[in-house]
């Protein structure tokens, strides 16, 4: 099973068995459920660094969206841990944190700070 390129849109089209399988990727609907932990790492990691990162702010979570040039609502649900946020959402929520979008999927990860060097 091999993904066609389509020349015209550059955009790679998976096998049929596939395709049929994960259609809800492909038409906005709803991604089946799962058992949540990842969302759920996720939330309390982010919450715990957006605490750390705007302890003087008395709206933490509108500093953190206003920081990760996202909306209020895509951080509130992010952090809520009760829907998924998109890679995008995590990746602009980890920048705004400074940390690795992979550090705030980690169970109990010690994150650190990204500086730029590795250690």
């Amino acid at each position: 099973m091999t993904a066609i390129l389509d020349p015209n849109s550059g955009l790679c089209n998976p096998p049929l068995g596939l395709a049929k399988k994960y259609s809800f990727a492909m038409t906005g609907k709803k991604a089946p459920k799962v058992d949540g932990n990842a969302r759920k790492t996720f939330a309390d990691n982010a919450k715990r660094l957006m605490e750390a990162r705007y302890q003087l702010s008395s709206n933490k979570p509108k500093a953190l969206a206003n920081e990760a040039g996202i909306s209020l609502s895509s951080v509130q649900r992010a952090i809520s841990g009760d829907t998924a946020p998109t890679l995008d959402t995590v990746e602009a929520i980890a920048n705004a944190l400074r940390v690795s979008p992979s550090s705030l999927l980690v169970l109990d990860s010690g994150i650190r700070r990204r500086t730029g060097t590795h250690n």
